[in-house]
């Protein structure tokens, strides 16, 4: 049975958490408000402890007092900060389970700074400034690898298999996947989960073909390749990706959407500012 159809019939699925989609649907309304919204998030204790550190932490106080306050902590981070925040507690939430061989912080500071690349490189090669759409590039950066942690708590063996047929061959685990299972990609399993989640069609697409940008539909393609740059931008900065990742996607992802080597460096330095708002938060 492959591991397709295996996905299909595991009856535990990793779920998100309910205030995941509360916040969305609060921060999305019309007529939605900040009051709206911390009523929401004081209803799951983590999520508000977390929040008020982030409010806290030194990226946020530098001009300002400590506050102690929902919806000062609101109004001080901002709405599309919170809803990062939330999607990003809540698949933290949905795989605490066991850890079979991933490095988990080493996995979620990758995802995170992935995450914010990706929103970055959107912002500098397309001019998106709409918040729902940033989201969007936010949450496939952080995402683009939960095929990952599906293999790793899901499919151990599997999982196992890949990563020793890699280090058994001197590969990148991209490449023994490749060999191993070309039709059973973390990439592929990725997507299934986030079609489970109904997560945006843009979302689901940019994390299936992350590594092969160049299959994506055309009204993806832009997210898609600013995600292979971002994943790429990590490995060539020696924030080395877990799978691996190919030059070439790189540097033909990077002339498609217009990034240069210039900006490609503001890009990065911008990012690795950002992902500092998340210290606290895995």
């Amino acid at each position: 049975m492959s591991l397709v159809t295996k996905i299909s019939e595991v009856g535990s699925l990793p779920t998100l958490p309910t205030v995941v989609a509360d916040v969305e649907r609060v921060a999305t309304s019309m007529v939605g408000n900040a009051q709206a919204l911390a009523d929401v998030i004081s209803q799951d204790p983590p999520l508000a402890a977390k929040l008020l550190k982030m409010a806290n932490s030194a990226f946020y106080t530098s001009t300002g007092a400590r506050i102690s306050s929902i919806p000062l902590a609101v109004a001080r981070i901002g709405v599309n900060e919170i809803r990062h925040l939330s999607i990003t507690m809540g698949v933290l939430k949905a795989f605490e389970g066991p850890k079979v061989l991933l490095n988990y912080p080493a996995f979620w500071h990758h995802s995170l700074l992935v995450a914010c690349l990706t929103q970055q490189i959107a912002i500098r090669t397309s001019e998106v400034y709409d918040d729902a759409k940033l989201h969007h590039y936010f949450m496939a950066g952080l995402l683009h690898d939960v095929g990952i942690l599906l293999y790793d708590q899901k499919f151990p063996q599997e999982f196992a298999l890949v990563v020793a047929g890699a280090r058994e061959s001197a590969e990148t685990f991209l490449q023994a996947e490749a060999r191993l299972a070309p039709k059973e990609t973390h990439a592929l399993m990725g997507g299934l989960l986030l079609e489970f989640w109904k997560m945006d069609s843009s979302v689901i697409a940019s994390i299936r073909h992350h590594h092969e940008p160049t299959r994506a539909q055309q009204n993806f393609e832009h997210i898609t390749h600013s995600l292979a740059c971002a994943e790429a931008l990590c490995a060539q900065n020696d924030k080395k990706t877990f799978e691996g990742i190919s030059p070439f996607v790189f540097e033909s992802s990077c002339e498609k959407i217009g990034l240069t080597a210039i900006a490609a460096q503001s890009v990065w330095a911008r990012a690795n500012q950002d992902v500092l708002k998340f210290t606290d938060v895995v």
